[in-house]
């Protein structure tokens, strides 16, 4: 859990969707409500919290406390018995919290904060999708998982670690994937996860291109890392190389040590090439669909140290 606390007015709510790309429907403003979402705003006026319920529920939760123990005392009796009731909801809270921050005038100062730490990242490709398994160049185009990839997560599933959250690319395969391998758990979007553009290429298959000049050219060397068009492997590899660095700054922020990263097989070559250790031919990365690598992810040089090969089922 993480206590995020601050006078009125400070940026507190803005600085935490900030800090965890979350929206506002993702704010709970109830206990009931913070079982279900990922932050729970204005904590403070629930004095007599269930903390041991709430944080069963969702022991991940990021409350947001307005600090009440600050500025003139209250005349009234009923005011100054809610605001002593309300600092000894924080004081506990922040006993409990991995880490607790103050907001000021939109900026965080840390209280409390865990100590860095390396941790597990599970890097899975999406579930077979029909261009997979008709030999398509499937990239920035947003189809959904085939039948057999549904069947295939659902399968995949119980046999992976749990884990605490989840990032993924914003393709509906990847959303499709991990709520089926890992039902109920939270994610985050992460725009650099995505599959590399295919320019062109996109949604064809060898037969519909056999006859285009530069895709003949490219059977001489059919390198994916080398692509005549579309994104560059450079480029991809640049883009996933943030995304990564974005993951491990906001899962060690949040006090994940496991987390799983649902993303695509050239992306994933990409990234594991760059930083996977010990390291590999770009080929020896390639995924199959619900499968991939546990890996330990060091926070300082965010190299990849490959636990075990998941087996998934290779498609394409």
């Amino acid at each position: 859990m993480i206590l995020i606390v601050g006078g009125a007015g400070q940026g507190k709510l803005d600085y935490v969707l900030h800090k965890t790309g979350l929206e506002l429907e993702d704010v709970a403003y109830t206990p009931e409500e913070a079982k279900l979402r990922p932050v729970f705003y204005g904590v403070e006026r629930w004095t007599q919290l269930d903390e041991e319920e709430l944080l069963s529920a969702n022991p991940n939760a990021i409350l947001i406390c307005q600090e009440v123990g600050c500025g003139v005392v209250p005349v009234e009796p009923e005011q100054r018995a809610w605001r002593e009731a309300a600092g000894r909801l924080s004081c506990r809270l922040a006993a409990r919290a991995v880490r607790v921050e103050r907001v000021f005038c939109g900026l965080p100062m840390a209280l409390k904060a865990p100590p860095r730490r390396e941790m597990e990242l599970l890097l899975v490709r999406h579930g077979t999708t029909w261009g997979n398994l008709e030999k398509r160049f499937i990239g920035t185009l947003d189809v959904d998982l085939a039948p057999q990839g549904e069947e295939l997560a659902r399968r995949v599933g119980p046999t992976l670690p749990a884990v605490e959250h989840i990032y993924r690319s914003p393709l509906k395969r990847c959303l499709q994937t991990a709520r089926l391998l890992w039902p109920g758990v939270s994610d985050t979007v992460v725009q650099g996860l995505r599959e590399t553009d295919f320019g062109p290429f996109e949604g064809k298959n060898h037969e519909e291109l056999k006859d285009d000049p530069l895709y003949r050219k490219w059977l001489e060397n059919p390198d994916f890392s080398q692509m005549p068009v579309g994104e560059s492997a450079g480029a991809v590899m640049e883009r996933v190389s943030a995304a990564l660095a974005y993951v491990a700054e906001n899962a060690a922020w949040r006090g994940f040590s496991r987390v799983a990263v649902v993303s695509h097989g050239g992306a994933l070559m990409g990234l594991l090439s760059g930083h996977g250790r010990p390291e590999r031919p770009y080929y020896d990365w390639m995924c199959p669909n619900c499968g991939g690598f546990r890996a330990r992810l060091d926070p300082d040089t965010l190299e990849l140290e490959i636990l075990e090969a998941l087996p998934g089922e290779r498609t394409l």
